[in-house]
């Protein structure tokens, strides 16, 4: 027996041709056994990972009653913010897909402002490209996980909804080829989207177009890294409304009591002031305009007119203005679009150019009795200064105006 077991052990010392077939057996057995083992492993591997996917977290916002009414575009873009400011960076890459695909089209359409190279607008189609390479990727790797978001406003109708708010971020990683300042910042951004019923939604709809622009000028120069002379006004501040709306405002339930019909009217009225030689006067004497850096804070509506509109409509000839998004609840209103001129004159520090440019704009109004009283704004600075033929970012990195790279 010992024999025996000493030539199965090793081969080399058995003679007869029984002993050989033995071994050969028992290492084919050893053999298989092992690759049996490999493939349950691998399938043990495989339904882990496919339980895992199937046990992705569905986020609930818990949202109180009042909030049941509101408009479908604008309770879709809640449940979309609310989850990016609450777990976005946090959650897992299955929990986070399963999330937004709750609120966005798969054919959704995404458009940052200066996301691009260059300074150019940043544009994915579907909702995997804007989670895998385009701006959110981008934002993840400057900013990671550190963000609080404040809205200021959020508002809209049944096909679409705007907010206006400011993020407080640790600015860590690279960003444009910019090395951080690692440092908290504060981002001032507006959002205007387009929504389309769906049953797939969560609250029945789904984002279909997002549009977002940053204040870029502000946020180079809270990284001391500034590319605008400084405003003849005060630079840097912005606030919610002056008024008991709530924050964001408004609150729908407020809202919904409220003329629209006369605040469409008075924004109508104050976006010809952009195109016309406009005097402000659909504009309260004591408004306040939120500009964006290189405008500035207008308190009263001479200052609005003494040191936005009529700097804006000296550097600009042959005005016209495209509306792309204009939407209204209750007394608020915004609007985003694109002012067309020929540059004639001085404006945020550059000589005239004599170039026909378009400048991309988002905006915000709150109305009463007939008149504004409070208005918030952002330019697509970047964009203006590749028309022009300059890089925004290389020339914040650099500290002085660089021309545009033939790759660009």
């Amino acid at each position: 027996m010992s024999e025996a077991r000493s030539k199965l052990q090793d081969p080399l010392l058995g003679e007869s041709d029984d002993a050989l077939r033995l071994v050969i057996t028992w290492r084919c057995l050893r053999y298989y056994s092992v690759i049996s083992l490999a493939a349950m492993l691998c399938l043990s591997i495989s339904l882990s990972w496919s339980m895992h996917r199937e046990q992705a977290h569905l986020w609930n916002q818990h949202l109180r009653p009042e909030y049941a009414h509101e408009p479908l575009a604008k309770k879709t873009v809640r449940f979309f913010d609310r989850y990016l400011m609450a777990r976005a960076g946090l959650d897992g890459p299955g929990t986070f897909q399963a999330n937004i695909d709750r609120v966005l089209s798969p054919d959704v359409a995404f458009e940052s402002v200066a996301w691009g190279p260059g300074g150019m607008p940043l544009k994915t189609a579907g909702r995997d490209a804007w989670t895998h390479s385009g701006e959110e990727k981008q934002f993840r790797t400057a900013f990671g996980n550190t963000e609080l978001f404040t809205q200021m406003l959020f508002f809209g109708d049944n096909e679409h909804a705007t907010t206006t708010s400011y993020g407080t971020l640790f600015w860590g990683g690279e960003l444009f080829g910019m090395q951080p300042p690692k440092k908290w910042i504060e981002l001032r951004v507006c959002d205007f989207y387009r929504v389309k019923p769906d049953p797939a939604g969560v609250y029945g709809g789904l984002i279909l177009y997002n549009f977002m622009m940053i204040d870029w000028a502000d946020v180079m120069h809270r990284a001391d890294r500034p590319v605008l002379p400084p405003a003849a006004l005060q630079e840097g501040l912005v606030l919610p409304p002056a008024a008991n709306d709530g924050v964001p405002a408004p609150y729908s339930i407020l809202a919904a009591g409220r003329n629209v019909a006369e605040a469409r009217a008075v924004t109508e009225e104050i976006l010809t002031d952009w195109v016309d030689l406009g005097a402000a006067r659909s504009w309260h004497p004591n408004m306040t305009f939120y500009g964006p850096r290189g405008l500035g804070l207008a308190k009263g509506v001479v200052d609005f007119r003494e040191h936005i509109l009529k700097p804006f409509q000296a550097a600009f000839a042959n005005r016209s203005l495209e509306k792309e998004i204009f939407t209204c609840e209750g007394n608020y209103c915004a609007a985003s679009g694109h002012i067309r001129g020929i540059h004639v004159g001085s404006w945020l520090g550059f000589p005239k150019s004599s170039k026909q440019v378009r400048i991309r704009f988002g905006m915000h109004w709150r109305i009463m009795q007939g008149q504004a009283v409070e208005g918030w704004a952002i330019f697509d600075v970047p964009g203006f200064f590749r028309q022009l033929g300059f890089d925004f970012f290389a020339s914040a990195s650099r500290g002085s105006l660089q021309p545009l790279t033939p790759a660009d």
